[in-house]
């Protein structure tokens, strides 16, 4: 019991070293404008500081928790240092029980929500782990790192060559949880942050696209209770994360939309990075965003230094992975055999059709997507009409027509479906997730 408790300890301080870190960055040297934006700033800069620290102390082989807590608190008192003279000016949140108690509708769905997520976090905390990516690398890897102290990837079983090779952003995550505890036990609820950012981040999106802040609550609450993205919640995957991670990219790329800043073009980046280097598939995902990106770069005629810092991040973030691909084995995105117009571009040993064997034609079809995969009502009366409709609907009633970035960001779920359905060779309704928060924010815009 008292060795329970000094463990659960050990990982409050090493979590409040990390979060205090990430708050004077946020409040003394990006002082971003928006109040939620600030606070998704604080939980990116808290991933970013945890991703960081593992991989430099995983590379030299010292991954263990006194140096750990040894270098945080030093990066702690640094932070500090440089920015002791500066004033913290964090907004405070959207006082959202105002909103919440001036509709009992409001108030029905934010109790509706709790009780289903206790429910979820409740059965988590009894219940052993399951799913295939959490017993075969998501825990396991960070089970070798806790033995060995080092990044080394292990070979998977059920013929597999690629998990050893997959992006280590939410394994890194998970081992921040398993650490002091050696065990599960929190692990296992992973996602959870994620889950509550995305709630906040599709209501941000909304309110910058014009939507009221009734409506966005909406907006939040449906889409995170979409059943089968609500009950993520239950396996230690990392595909609230990616979705998280991507609506924070597209809030942020909103955000630079107002006000071009190096504060809004590093938290853009920061959030870019971070998807990359969580999983693969958020390589193509990531690419859509690029787009608007270099249209708001070259309308705003950017300063180099501002690329600059744009491509240090991304690659600080999200490129470890790739970099040791390519070190290793000469091919960035191994073991897939990469070809463009049937010429070999990078060799690996799968192609998409050994990715995709187990899976069906019929696995794409609308029908199985929206009965047979728990996507909800919501999917089927706000999402989908939303995919067809938003564009063509804003451009005839000629609202916002003028503004590219507002009408790319309506065909976005479509350019998400088109790209999951032809590029990503494998069908998985996870990785839907993006769209499915674009998606309803496009419905009630």
């Amino acid at each position: 019991m008292i060795k329970g408790m000094e463990s659960m300890l050990i990982l409050l301080v090493m979590n409040l070293l990390v979060v205090f870190s990430a708050y004077l960055l946020a409040s003394r040297c990006f002082k971003l404008k928006n109040a939620i934006d600030s606070w998704v700033l604080v939980f990116l800069l808290y991933f970013t500081q945890i991703i960081l620290t593992e991989l430099m102390l995983g590379i030299e082989g010292r991954l263990f928790l006194l140096k750990l807590l040894i270098l945080n608190s030093a990066i702690l008192f640094s932070v500090w240092m440089i920015t002791r003279k500066r004033q913290s000016n964090i907004l405070g949140q959207e006082n959202f029980l105002e909103i919440i108690s001036a509709d009992k509708s409001l108030l029905l769905a934010i109790c509706v929500l709790s009780g289903f997520a206790l429910a979820k976090i409740s059965i988590n905390l009894v219940n052993p782990p399951f799913g295939w990516d959490s017993l075969n690398y998501h825990f396991t890897f960070p089970v070798e790192w806790l033995k060995n102290g080092n990044l080394n990837m292990p070979i998977t079983i059920n013929d597999d060559p690629s998990p050893p090779y997959y992006p280590l952003n939410g394994n890194l995550f998970f081992f921040w949880l398993m650490l002091p505890l050696k065990n599960v036990f929190l692990a296992d609820l992973g996602q959870l942050p994620f889950f509550v950012v995305s709630f906040f981040l599709t209501f941000s999106i909304s309110r910058k696209m014009g939507v009221s802040k009734e409506l966005s609550f909406f907006s939040s609450c449906l889409f995170v209770l979409i059943p089968n993205f609500f009950k993520q919640l239950q396996v230690a995957y990392v595909d609230i994360m990616v979705a998280a991670l991507f609506m924070a990219a597209l809030n942020f790329l909103l955000s630079l939309k107002e006000e071009f800043s190096l504060s809004n073009v590093s938290a853009f980046a920061i959030s870019l990075g971070l998807i990359i280097g969580t999983k693969t598939i958020a390589l193509p995902y990531s690419a859509l965003l690029l787009f608007p990106f270099l249209y708001l770069v070259i309308k705003n005629k950017c300063k180099p230094y501002f690329i600059l810092t744009f491509i240090s991040l991304v690659i600080a973030l999200g490129g470890f992975t790739y970099i040791r691909n390519f070190i290793t084995t000469g091919n960035p995105l191994y073991p897939m055999d990469y070809k463009l117009f049937g010429k070999a571009i990078f060799k690996g040993v799968m192609d998409a059709a050994s990715y995709g064997a187990h899976f069906e034609g019929k696995d794409h079809s609308l029908t199985k997507i929206l009965f047979h995969e728990g996507l909800g009502a919501q999917t089927l009366i706000f999402v989908l009409p939303a995919l067809f409709a938003a564009l063509p609907a804003t451009i005839i009633k000629k609202k916002n027509c003028k503004d590219l970035l507002f009408l790319y960001i309506l065909a976005l779920p479509v350019l998400l479906f088109l790209t999951w359905r032809f590029l990503i060779p494998l069908a998985n309704i996870r990785y839907l997730y993006p769209l499915l928060g674009v998606g309803m924010v496009a419905a009630f815009y």
